[in-house]
């Protein structure tokens, strides 16, 4: 599989360049979130009557809102529970193995993830990620279905390829990788500059730790 930009109209920038222009905008500029806050803040939701306009400088909170998410508790047990009894920790490979090793192993996490909490949604639920598949060098994709992707784009021609949804990136360094997702972000808000956030999986193939990043 094969990730392009999608933009003919622009010279190519390595890697590295991508990451040396992201580092001083990342320079103390990362919060981290419990899974559980992460999962509320991409929730749909309705703002609560009660919830007072708040001036234009002022950060919007998540108290201000119903969300969908809250209502779905007794179902998001059932579904950590079906995951559990997976065993979805014998999915990863072991962490002394090279880190290109690890992504084949590693995609069956999130999809059998998925799969849990799809099942014991109501039918008539839409969930912001519900059709989203992920594929073996590490992305998300809503939509489609295949074993393999041969083209992958931040932003897909007319015909031919698709789009990555959520980008995932596999490393043994915290600060590589948030790097790393960083760039990814920046080409995703530039292939749809009006999109509101990021999402950026990361893996530790060391610790075996899993982070998501919010841009």
């Amino acid at each position: 599989m094969s990730v392009h930009s999608g933009d003919h109209g622009s010279p190519p920038v390595s890697q590295q360049e991508l990451k040396e222009t992201m580092r001083p905008e990342l320079n103390g500029q990362t919060w981290e979130l419990d899974f559980k806050r992460l999962a509320q803040a991409l929730s749909p939701k309705t703002r609560k009557p009660s919830a007072l306009a708040g001036e234009p400088e002022q950060f919007d909170i998540l108290e201000n809102y119903d969300l969908a998410i809250d209502k779905l508790q007794f179902q998001i047990d059932k579904a950590y529970t079906s995951f559990a009894r997976k065993k979805p920790e014998k999915l990863l490979v072991k962490k002394e193995r090279p880190e290109r090793e690890h992504y084949r192993s590693f995609i069956d996490f999130p999809n059998k993830g998925i799969g849990s909490s799809l099942a014991q949604l109501p039918k008539d639920h839409k969930a912001l990620y519900q059709d989203l598949k992920f594929y073996p060098d590490g992305a998300g994709v809503l939509g489609f279905e295949a074993e393999e992707l041969d083209n992958l784009f931040w932003s897909p021609p007319d015909e031919g390829g698709e789009q990555i949804a959520i980008p995932v990136e596999l490393k043994n360094n915290w600060s590589k990788m948030v790097l790393q997702a960083a760039t990814y972000a920046r080409c995703m808000f530039r292939a749809s500059p009006l999109r509101q956030f990021v999402l950026v999986i990361g893996y530790n193939v060391d610790r075996g730790v899993i982070k998501i990043r919010k841009e």
